[in-house]
């Protein structure tokens, strides 16, 4: 990342969005404004009673019916079993169109779970409402592939960047997300979650310096909102998760401004597993949960030879943190899996060198994510998913 791309993300606090303060009331699980701008910690509590009733919602979905024969006063309630499919799509840039292909060859293959539960943050957060609403839409699923640079931004000039919030300006990103978000999905969505089902994306609140939870499946699902205004801050949600700082302009919803969710975090499925947990406890089932991972990264560090100038430095350093970020969600994210028992199921993407590209400065390359897209779903319809557990995703995260 340029100097020019800090220097452009702080010149102005202004965003691209194109709603109204207040208009996505619901979307978001964040500390009011009022109670953020008398210095009060926000939204932990609140964004743990919200996933904790989320959860709860998604087991009472998926319980079996009572027994025909009611038990005796005496006798407890038997204790049931529940199975539940989790799906996370990490961060990645230009790599979510690994996941992209992966999922269309997983229905191609007829393997593909129904999920209970979608998580996706930046990269895995433009795909993720398309995967929640169903096999129907995976055509869907190339808003990311086969696209350039100048397929998804233009670069500001010189003197428009005085006026900027970013590098770039995300117009034609911001058409493909909307032409993706249209009546049919967002139904779709609806469906899913009016029938127990839930699907979050994150993104990092830039006023309050913390990351939050945007509930689009709730929000899909609200009966006293326009669909218009669905479609607007639905859109808004999935620019936000994936809204690069200082390359693309942050979004501003209900009136505070969100960026990137890998500012914060890379995969969330910490809050997951404590709703989880409290939810079997308080309606006393044993959980058998399938968790998927897709990993939209290589985890390779590769050797370059580093400029000496500050832009030069600063770039490479910051792929080193974003890096480092991953690789600490990841080994997270086998702890939280160890500790509930999950079974955790991963797969990644392909290292580079691999994908017969090209390197280039884009942030988006055309033959790269057209490559991924392709190897994902060739791997997915070999019927030999070779699945990653936890050591496994932990030696790769530790990996350098």
């Amino acid at each position: 990342m340029s100097i020019a791309a800090f220097l452009a993300f702080g010149l102005s606090a202004c965003s691209g969005s194109m709603v109204a303060d207040n208009m996505c009331a619901g979307l978001t699980h964040d500390a009011p404004i009022e109670v953020a701008s008398q210095g009060a910690v926000p939204s932990e509590p609140d964004m743990g009673a919200a996933l904790g009733n989320m959860m709860l919602r998604v087991i009472e979905g998926e319980q079996a019916p009572e027994p025909a024969t009611a038990p005796t006063r005496r006798a407890a309630p038997p204790r049931r079993t529940v199975q539940l499919n989790l799906l996370a799509l990490s961060t990645g840039g230009q790599y979510g169109a690994f996941a992209s292909g992966f999922l269309a060859g997983w229905t191609k293959a007829g393997t593909r779970p129904d999920f209970n539960v979608v998580t996706g943050a930046s990269a895995g957060g433009i795909i993720a409402p398309v995967v929640f609403a169903g096999a129907a839409f995976d055509d869907r699923l190339r808003l990311n592939t086969g696209v350039g640079d100048r397929d998804l931004v233009r670069a500001r000039g010189l003197f428009e960047l005085l006026g900027a919030n970013a590098l770039y300006d995300v117009k034609p990103l911001e058409a493909r997300v909307r032409a993706a978000i249209d009546a049919e999905l967002i139904e779709a969505i609806a469906a899913r979650w009016k029938a127990e089902n839930e699907l979050v994306i994150g993104a990092t609140n830039i006023d309050t310096g913390r990351f939050s939870l945007l509930d689009v499946g709730l929000f899909a699902a609200k009966e006293d909102v326009p669909l218009a205004v669905k479609r607007d801050c639905l859109t808004e949600a999935v620019l936000a998760t994936s809204a690069i700082p200082g390359f693309f302009p942050p979004r501003r919803i209900n009136g505070q401004l969100y960026t990137d969710a890998g500012v914060r975090e890379h995969i969330f499925l910490d809050g997951i597993e404590r709703g989880l947990r409290e939810g079997a406890n308080l309606l006393n089932v044993d959980l058998r949960v399938n968790a998927y991972l897709i990993i939209n990264d290589d985890l390779r560090v590769r050797e370059v030879e580093t400029g000496t100038k500050l832009s030069d430095l600063a770039e490479r350093n910051i792929d080193l943190i974003i890096d480092e970020g991953l690789r600490s969600s990841l080994l997270r994210t086998v702890e939280v899996a160890e500790r509930a028992g999950w079974r955790l199921r991963a797969v990644k993407a392909p290292d580079f060198e691999e994908l017969g590209c090209d390197e280039t400065d884009e942030i988006f390359s055309a033959c790269v994510t057209r490559a991924l897209y392709a190897r994902g779903e060739a791997l997915a319809m070999s019927g030999n998913i070779t699945w990653k557990g936890p050591r496994e995703v932990r030696a790769a995260a530790l990996e350098f």
